[in-house]
């Protein structure tokens, strides 16, 4: 079935819907399911965790307060900024056939940037451990 231009629209947009309204949903009902706030890593294993300050940081950007966000967690920061990114240049693909955003997802889509995600991941676990990054 070939899609037309109203039909790439609505699937995008109700696309975008489901993800906005499943990601409220899911951060309200984890906590409930597993009877209070879920344990961090570093609590029970005496280890930096990755993920600290996360909730912080997506709540904190959430609300546009950018700087704290970056503050609690730079790493997932970058991950919601990344995420952001992508959506929209998918979107702006398959809305109005942009070509630099078909571009610029075929580049995303290349193993050099997922190693170079990796590698950015490792590298902040690292600072983490080394209390270069302070955690928060």
């Amino acid at each position: 079935m070939k899609l037309n231009k109203k039909n790439k629209r609505i699937i995008i947009l109700s696309t975008d819907f489901v993800l906005l309204v499943g990601t409220i949903v899911v951060m309200q009902i984890i906590p409930k399911l597993v009877g209070g706030p879920v344990t961090c890593i570093s609590a029970r294993l005496n280890l930096p965790c990755p993920g600290c300050g996360g909730t912080r940081c997506l709540y904190n950007f959430l609300t546009g307060n950018f700087i704290e966000s970056f503050k609690f967690n730079p790493f997932i920061f970058s991950c919601i900024v990344s995420a952001i990114v992508i959506v929209a240049l998918f979107n702006l693909s398959w809305l109005f056939n942009l070509k630099f955003a078909d571009k610029a997802l075929k580049n995303a889509s290349k193993p050099v940037f997922a190693y170079g995600f990796l590698i950015a991941f490792i590298l902040f676990i690292a600072l983490r451990a080394f209390h270069v990054l302070p955690m928060p």
